[in-house]
Formats: structure tokens, sequence, C-alpha cells
């Protein structure tokens, strides 16, 4: 699957001298010849075989094709156009010649990082759905290989090899598999997108598994095997371990994020309960999105999303589309909403800097913070989430199993379980505050807890008000 980036490039005049060319002075060269649209990376050439319909070349010269063959002019399509009598007998010529003419093969990209890959994937995945491919998704949820989509077996042996296998055989023009730390790679990609580097040596449930961070970032390094000089390389340019990651890197490289020096640059313009709406800027282009989860980290993901879509091949508009139709994913601030003052959101967030993240997501403009913690089940692990919630939150309410005695910070209050932790926190709540239940689990049982505390605090303050 990897990119012929390398490959000697072939002057389409030495093959076709005796083609109409469109301009007449183009001389293209190319390495590669596609039949498929949807595989067309840049600098291909792509040989238009529909004789009714132009829709294929015009995605292809979106896609950056150097040229298109087609039997006819085609007004629609913008860029070099090469006219002949047979396309089949290009191909056929073409082939004989030893140029690889390339039949529908899925374009693969990986997604690793310490967090945020699977969302990142699967707004990635909406954006190529959106355009009309035929799309594979390979996630810590999903194993989608075009035409069935069901839910990931963990630990299943060869699996990832398996789906990527279906997804070639299914026709699949787009293949995105989330590359895990400690897993072995699926395949060498088109494009990889590293979302982020920063770690503590801790899993998502928040239990220590790697003895550092660095063995931590290894590990997720390494789940995308060897990156040659053919592989587009997409980094987070706000993570400095990310960028010290790239510069090893022989190949393109693209940066996105909310630095100045980033390729593709963020500027948030509104946040709202509802989610945000930001800027998205990529050289002199520039494009508004809207999303449904608020802060930081949601922003960066979709951007994250959307780099990698023009890495691919994409013009901003379209990977910005794409992005506005992608499902509200789980795990990352989710609203619950039953017409309260106020806003509740599920995280899934356990880690320490998780934490950190969602609770500068869930900070309202005026009002307070309160937050739901489940501890781990390390005491020095659990020290660390409520220090950092009591740093972030102004009221935290944690539970779990493990006995911290004395050591609690202050503003924190340990409750029995996790429904009493939310329960207490929407009482307390305010107009205009917010409360964060993290350490989801469960998305569905927390939604439907949190949805009949609300209900019921409404029915209370309506018969106060009526009384």
């Amino acid at each position: 699957m990897a990119p012929e980036n390398n490959a000697p490039l072939t002057r389409l005049r030495d093959l076709l001298p005796g083609a109409t060319y469109v301009p007449a002075d183009s001389d293209p060269a190319f390495s590669a010849v596609r039949t498929d649209a949807s595989t067309v990376r840049p600098g291909d050439l792509y040989v238009h075989l529909d004789e009714f319909d132009s829709t294929g070349a015009e995605i292809a010269a979106a896609r950056g094709a150097e040229a298109v063959i087609a039997d006819r002019l085609l007004p629609d399509v913008l860029g070099l156009q090469v006219i002949v009598k047979d396309c089949q007998w290009v191909c056929e010529t073409l082939a004989a010649a030893s140029v690889p003419v390339r039949s529908p093969i899925p374009t693969f990209i990986t997604v690793g990082g310490v967090s945020g890959a699977s969302r990142v994937a699967t707004m990635l995945a909406a954006v190529h759905a959106h355009a009309g491919e035929r799309v594979g998704l390979w996630t810590d949820f999903c194993d989608d290989d075009g035409e069935h989509c069901l839910p990931r077996r963990k630990n299943a042996k060869g699996a990832a090899a398996a789906w990527l296998r279906r997804c070639e055989l299914g026709e699949v023009t787009a293949a995105i598999a989330q590359a895990n730390a400690g897993e072995r790679p699926v395949a060498a990609p088109l494009v990889a997108c590293l979302t982020s580097l920063r770690c503590d040596g801790l899993d998502e449930s928040g239990a220590a598994r790697w003895e550092s961070a660095a063995a931590h970032r290894d590990a997720v390094t390494d789940a995308f095997g060897r990156l040659d000089g053919g592989v587009t390389l997409v980094v987070n340019a706000d993570d400095p371990d990310c960028v010290a990651f790239a510069s090893q890197h022989t190949g393109r490289v693209i940066t996105y994020g909310d630095s100045g020096g980033a390729d593709i640059r963020v500027v948030p313009v509104e946040t709202y309960p509802g989610g945000q709406t930001f800027i998205v800027a990529s050289g002199a282009d520039s494009a508004c999105v809207a999303i449904q989860s608020p802060g930081r980290v949601a922003r960066r993901e979709a951007v994250a999303a959307i780099a990698t879509a023009l890495a691919v091949g994409f013009n901003l508009r379209a990977a910005v589309r794409g992005i506005d139709l992608a499902p509200n994913l789980a795990g990352a601030l989710q609203p619950v909403v039953c017409g309260q003052s106020f806003s509740v959101y599920l995280d899934a967030a356990a880690r320490p800097l998780d934490l950190a993240d969602a609770l500068e997501g869930a900070r309202p403009a005026k009002g307070r913070l309160l937050a739901v913690v489940r501890l781990a089940d390390s005491t020095r692990i659990a020290l660390r989430q409520l220090a950092t919630a009591a740093r972030l939150a102004d009221r935290v309410f944690a539970y779990g199993a493990i006995k911290l005695e004395d050591d609690t910070p202050a503003g924190v209050t340990v409750v029995e379980d996790r429904l009493a932790a939310v329960a207490v926190a929407i009482g307390l709540a305010d107009a205009g505050d917010s409360v964060l239940a993290a350490g989801c689990q469960d998305e569905t049982a927390d939604r439907d807890w949190a949805g009949k505390l609300l209900r019921r605090r409404r029915e209370c303050e309506d018969r106060r008000a009526a009384a």
C-alpha cells in the first residue's frame, strides 16, 4: 500500500505521441496510472473509462491527478487532459511499457497516538465516506470492511490483517486503521497520522502499563512500523514529542495545531454547551468547522482528521464537509441535555493527563465546574487524579475501591459510588455551571442515570415553583 513517490517519472508524450494534449504545450510526467478516481494520489495519471459520465475524472482532478486521459474532451474537468481514441488501449500500452497501472486498491491510512486515535480515524472515515468512497475502518471499537460493521474482537490474533484483506476483496477504496501501542503494524501506509505522544506510562483506564513515559512513547511509535520516505506523516504541532518524532522522518511531513508555524492551523471562534466552531487555515485557504464537542482536544482531533484528509489528496472544503457530518463520538465530552440550565458532560478520561484535558474542555465561561472522578486502584495515581481535578474544578466528587484516608486535597469529597457522585454533582449545580462525569465506562448507562437525575431535579423545581 505504500505510495510510489520514489518511482521514476515517465513522460506521457514519449508513450502517447499521437494523442491530443490540452493545453497543447503540456508535457505531463507521472509515476503511476489509476483507473479508479478515488485512489488517485497527487501526481498520478488517471485514465477515464466511463463513456457516459465525467464524475470520475472530476474527482481525479480534484485529488491532484497530473492529467486525465479520456476519449473526449471533458469540459467540467479542471487541469490537463489527454484525448485518445481508445482508453482501454491506453491502459494496455502503458502496461506494456512497464508503467504500473493501478486497479482499485485501498488507500491505506494509519492513525495512532497516546489518545484520540480512534476518534480521529472515525472522523477521517466520515470524510472519505462523504466523498462517495467505500471505506474500511479498524479501531478499538469497530471492525468495518466496507460491507459489514461489527464490534471489534480484542486480542484476536491476525484479525487486523484479515480485516485489511477483506477490505481489498470488497473493493474498499480507503482503509483506515488505528495503530495501537503494543500491537503489530497492519501494513505500510500511504499516510500516517500521529495525534499525541504526551503520556505518563498509564493505559486509558488509568492503570500503570509501561515502566516509563519514554517506553510508552516508543510503544506508540513502534505500532506504526517502519515509515519510509514514501509515507506522508501528519503530526500534532502542539506536541513537542510529536514534532521530535517527525524531525527524523525522511518523507513529507504535515503539521497541524494551534501553533502559528503549523501547516494546518486552527483558530477558535466560539464555544457553547453543544459544541464549538473554529476556523481551519491551510495556506491561503480557510474554512469554518462546527463540531458537537467543546474543548481544545476535540478541536485538535477534528483538525487532525482534516489534515490527514488533505495529505491523502482532498481539498479543504471537501475535508471540512466530511467533518461536519461525522458522528458524535463516544468517550469525549458527550453532552446530556434534558432542558436543564447547566451543562452535563460524560467523558471516558481516567489518566491524569486526559482528565486535565476533559476538565479544560468542560469549563464553563462563567459558572462553576463540578467534576466526578473515578479513582484508579493505585494510591499514587489516584492522588495524581485528585490533584489534577482539584486544581481545575471547583468541586470534585470522587469514588473508587481505594482508601485514601486523609490524603484528599481541599475541595474533594469521596462518595460511595458513581451514581451517588453524579447525583450530588447534578443536585448542587446552578444555572451556568458545568458537571463533568469523567471515567465513563458505560456511556449508555451513565446517560440513562444522568437523564433520570436531571428529570427528577426538574420535577422538584417545578413543584417548588408551583407551590
